[in-house]
């Protein structure tokens, strides 16, 4: 997502309104030129972050279109967060590598600027939400079983919801993002700057907050909380020949942790310094604002990484995408992992 504005030197009627011209001066401090080894290791970074980025998640993408194997209906949720973090990975990372390396300078023009800023805040919106709908699937193939499952959960509903959920981000930001200036009558922004203008009001941020991120990361929360704690109980009062198969899904089920976990790391310091800043304006660090923004667009790297390390058949897809060394070992039809949950999952 797009970082908070850093006002300019300049007299525009909408930012002297809001910033005293002493209070601009002393944010100019971000302003100054990258010097030579500033730049360079940050375009290293990025470069890496970059790839990581494009490469996980075309492989998993790949990977899915590929293998019926994968193409089960937990992994329509996994193919559409790859696809919202593989936009990520050659719109919103690369275009903003320029800006900041630019120190802060969008050369694109305004009009790019908001198509940018659109659809940057639609797919985090919508990785969001994926996020939060692999859990809930999880925790429904836990409760319900795989029969009950297979009958409730079909191809069409979860097409369906994952429709609903790219509907959803883009009527939370896409008509605020392109209306804003016009329902004000002004624009805040500077011919050379580019961010979003809501981050000004109180009222939209908080909305967005709440949507965005405060019901999924909740929801999140507590779905892999009942998913781990039905699963530990399962494993302690069933028979000793379900212990195997319960074990797994017990370390499937920590993996899915390990997902939420992530993503609450990666993301809480944005939306929570972000609204913080549209609250009290100017009294977060911008630097440390902008390194949160980089560390929300992390996830979308990490993502990948995390799906090949704990499923068998993505990860046997990845090396030979990749061209590494084969895995010798057979990787079994019903995939283990993240998804094996849904395997065994009939007999407590």
């Amino acid at each position: 997502m797009a970082r908070t504005p850093i006002p300019p030197l300049h007299t525009d009627v909408g930012y002297a309104t809001l910033f005293p011209l002493q209070e601009v001066t002393g944010l100019t401090v971000t302003s100054e030129a990258w010097s030579l080894g500033q730049s360079i290791t940050v375009a290293m970074v990025i470069l890496i972050m970059v790839s990581i980025n494009i490469v996980g998640n075309s492989c998993t993408i790949v990977a899915f279109c590929s293998d019926a194997k994968l193409r089960t209906l937990s992994n329509y949720y996994i193919f559409n967060l790859a696809v919202t973090d593989l936009v990520i990975g050659f719109v919103s990372l690369p275009f903003y590598a320029v800006y900041t390396l630019m120190n802060y300078t969008w050369p694109f023009g305004r009009i790019f600027c908001k198509v940018f800023n659109m659809l940057d805040y639609m797919v985090c919106a919508e990785s969001s939400f994926t996020v939060l709908f692999i859990s809930l699937d999880r925790l429904l193939m836990v409760k319900l079983g795989p029969g009950a499952y297979q009958r409730i959960v079909t191809k069409r509903r979860t097409a369906l919801l994952i429709a609903t959920t790219w509907l959803a981000s883009f009527v939370l930001y896409g008509p605020t993002i392109a209306a804003t200036d016009p329902w004000r009558g002004h624009t805040m922004e500077h011919e050379n700057d580019c961010f979003v203008e809501f981050s000004f009001d109180i009222a939209i941020t908080t909305v967005t907050f709440i949507f965005a991120f405060l019901v999924p990361s909740f929801s999140i929360s507590i779905s892999n909380a009942l998913l781990y704690l039905d699963i530990r109980h399962r494993t302690r009062s069933s028979r000793h020949d379900d212990q195997m198969s319960l074990r797994k899904d017990l370390r499937a089920a920590r993996n899915l942790s390990i997902i939420a976990i992530v993503f609450l790391i990666c993301w809480a310091p944005f939306v929570i310094g972000s609204l913080v800043e549209t609250i009290c304006r100017s009294c977060v660090n911008v630097d440390l604002l902008n390194f949160f923004t980089w560390l929300l667009w992390l996830n979308s790297s990490i993502n990948p990484l995390m799906y090949a390390a704990s499923n068998p058949r993505f990860r046997r897809h990845f090396q030979r995408l990749l061209r590494c060394p084969q895995i010798k070992r057979r990787v079994e039809p019903t995939e283990s992992g993240v998804n094996s949950i849904s395997s065994q999952i009939a007999r407590k």
